[in-house]
């Protein structure tokens, strides 16, 4: 059978040169659905595995999907913006948002307008600024692990993973800022996104534990300074016009 998109001679359920699928008559209502619920349920299966492993297990995960076993997992670019924006959505429905602003309001009036303006600001861009801000980490990370025989891409495979998985912390959390508060949330986070980092580090560059400790340390410290640096920048340009 020849394929209708491209022409070339199809043996199997799928042309072997550009993917289309070989099929036979019309279309009906039952090939269809299952097409459908065929479509969601292995995207559902990639995110629950990569998800899975990334909690269990992130530093093999990610190296057995650079050795090549990928079809279990979620590509990690598309597992990034499923990520963000679910941590998004959750943070405006459940106020903390707000409450933020609230919190710096209160401990400093005088600066009300421009932390409102602040917090429009960041509600509007912060996926656009989470992502603009991963390309920093696979740099630093290189900077720091350049002992270990991994290129550029790989640290970006790697770190976009763990990245993604870390927006997650926020979602586990939540409990703890409708419990006690902003400041507790904010502290747990922190330590747990540090810790995290080396965790993954240590399984993906099989160092010891300390180097692996003082240089994701190192890491996350000049990569949360310049993400909220540049942050700082760009609300102050954007609020100025």
């Amino acid at each position: 059978m020849t394929c209708i998109n491209c022409g070339h001679e199809v043996v199997e359920a799928y042309c072997a040169r550009c993917g289309q699928r070989r099929r036979h008559g019309r279309f009906s209502l039952g090939p269809l659905l299952r097409e459908v619920a065929d479509a969601i349920f292995n995207l559902d299966r990639g995110l629950l595995r990569t998800a899975v492993d990334l909690s269990r297990r992130p530093g093999a995960m990610v190296r057995e999907y650079l050795a090549g076993r990928t079809r279990p997992y979620t590509n990690p670019a598309k597992y990034l913006i499923l990520c963000a924006a679910l941590t998004t959505f959750v943070s405006l429905v459940s106020g903390f948002s707000e409450t933020s602003v609230e919190a710096a309001i209160a401990a400093n009036p005088e600066a009300s307008e421009n932390l409102t303006q602040w917090f429009d600001f960041t509600q509007r861009y912060f996926n656009l600024m989470l992502l603009l801000g991963l390309p920093i980490l696979p740099f630093l990370s290189r900077l720091l692990f350049r002992s270990v025989d991994v290129t550029l891409t790989e640290h970006l495979i790697f770190n976009t993973y763990v990245y993604a998985q870390q927006s997650l912390f926020f979602i586990v959390l939540l409990p703890t800022f409708l419990l006690w508060g902003i400041g507790t949330i904010n502290l747990l986070y922190f330590v747990s996104v540090a810790g995290y980092y080396t965790w993954a580090c240590r399984g993906f560059f099989r160092l010891g534990l300390f180097s692996t400790l003082v240089r994701a340390t190192v890491v996350m410290a000049l990569f949360m300074a310049t993400f909220s640096g540049g942050m700082a920048v760009a609300a102050i340009l954007v609020m100025s016009n």
